[in-house]
Order: C-alpha cells, then structure tokens, then sequence
C-alpha cells in the first residue's frame, strides 16, 4: 500500500509561513490540535473562510520518516514565522538547556522492563524521547522511578520491600 503522507507548505502570497508533515487534512486542519499556535490556528481559519490557496503539498506519498527530515530540514533553511521547533529560537533555547536536560537524562531509572543506566536508554528502549520518560517519573511513579530517590519513596509504592 503506498505511502500517504506528505509535506505541506502554508504560504502567504509567495512567502512560506509553515511547515508540516501530515496524512488526511492535516494541512487544512485549524481545530483539534494542540500542535498549532492560537495565532496559527486564527490565520488559517481567516485563510480558508477568504477561500485562499494557502497549502502547498511539497512531497507527497513518502513515508512518516522521510517526510519528519524533509519537514525538520525545510524549518531549519527557511525559519517560518509560524514554525517554532527546528528554528534558531528553538536550538537556542535547547542549547540553553542542554546542561540541565542532559544530566537528568544520565539518572538511573527502574521501568517496567526493568532498571537502566540512564532516562536516555530507557527512552530508546521503550522508542520514545527521554522527556516521555522523565515525565512518567512525575506521573507514574509506581512504575516509573529514579534509582537514586529514596527507599522510603520506592518502598511506599511497593517495589522494595
């Protein structure tokens, strides 16, 4: 079965605003995401109701991977104003908190397929980022947990005795 996602434009005028990757309607859709900024969202409402050709499909029929390093690629040359993540501000940002996010990702971690060395390779573990994994710490401890809490802490929800 071929491959149905793609990579989209948003365009004002001749000038690319945004850049996504999607499946379906993804390119028209304004409701329903929490990916899309209220000021994104506001202008493709505006877009659609104006009847405006505003989406260009880029590539299509390519697979979920090739078209996240297309779209990510696309963001990081032409630094779209609706585009957040992959642009100079983001990296910076990131950059910024690099130090921090790198040493809580070096914590041992107890998951429920067991201890790891580090957030980072239990994140590769379970295929997810380990700001996914982090943050099951804080919201399932029981079985999600930092080998360096206290036994108290690990004993209360029952994984030492």
């Amino acid at each position: 079965m071929p491959s149905t996602n793609y990579v989209y434009g948003h365009r004002e005028g001749s000038v690319i605003v945004y850049i996504g990757s999607g499946t379906g309607g993804r390119a028209w859709a304004c409701k329903g995401t929490d990916r899309r900024n209220e000021e994104h969202k506001l202008w493709i409402e505006t877009q659609i109701l104006d009847r405006a050709g505003f989406v260009d499909i880029l590539y299509s029929r390519v697979s979920k991977e090739e078209a996240s390093t297309i779209e990510r690629k696309m963001i990081e040359e032409l630094q779209p104003k609706f585009n957040y993540e992959f642009t100079e501000a983001w990296a910076k940002e990131k950059s910024e908190q690099g130090h921090t996010m790198a040493k809580s990702h070096n914590r041992r971690i107890m998951t429920p397929a067991g201890e790891f060395a580090s957030i980072a390779k239990a994140a590769t573990r379970y295929g997810k980022h380990p700001n996914t994994i982090a943050y099951r710490c804080t919201t399932d401890p029981a079985n999600y947990y930092y080998l360096d809490e206290s036994k108290h802490w690990r004993k209360y929800y029952g994984k030492i005795t």
